[in-house]
């Protein structure tokens, strides 16, 4: 179960692209500005978890993390942190990359494209949402 917990946001990707992937998935006629949109969200969704890991961190001395670092799921949580914040960047670098190479360039693997990025971005806020839903249980602990 564990490992089911610590790899859900990468499990959540990948059932997205092979979905994505069946379907043959094709970009909308307006891609491009869906893709600078998802640069802005992505961008707000690293600096969101950044100050996160910093309240975290703040919390350094409470009974909650002191008890999270007896129990040794301190450095889970932590990775969880790390994990969504390169899963966000890797999301924004591909939106990017496929704003100045438009994905029509790529037309043999036009579909792989597509379902890759949305693979990024489902797994990408899956694992924002999974930082979310642990920090709001530490901090209402603390209360």
């Amino acid at each position: 179960m564990q490992i089911f917990e610590k790899k859900l946001e990468y499990i959540i990707a990948i059932i997205v692209f092979i979905i994505c992937l069946y379907f043959q998935l094709a970009a909308p006629s307006n891609f491009c500005d869906i893709l600078a949109q998802s640069i802005s969200v992505s961008s707000i969704i690293v600096g969101f978890l950044v100050a996160a890991k910093s309240i975290l961190i703040a919390l350094d001395d409470k009974p909650i993390i002191r008890r999270l670092k007896e129990l040794k799921k301190y450095n889970t949580l932590v990775n969880y942190f790390f994990n969504a914040i390169i899963l966000s960047f890797i999301w924004a670098l591909c939106s990017g990359i496929l704003l100045f190479f438009p994905i029509s360039t790529f037309a043999l693997y036009h579909h792989v494209i597509m379902a890759g990025w949305m693979g990024l971005a489902v797994g990408s806020i899956s694992a924002c949402a999974k930082i979310v839903n642990l920090l709001g249980k530490i901090l209402k602990s603390e209360s």
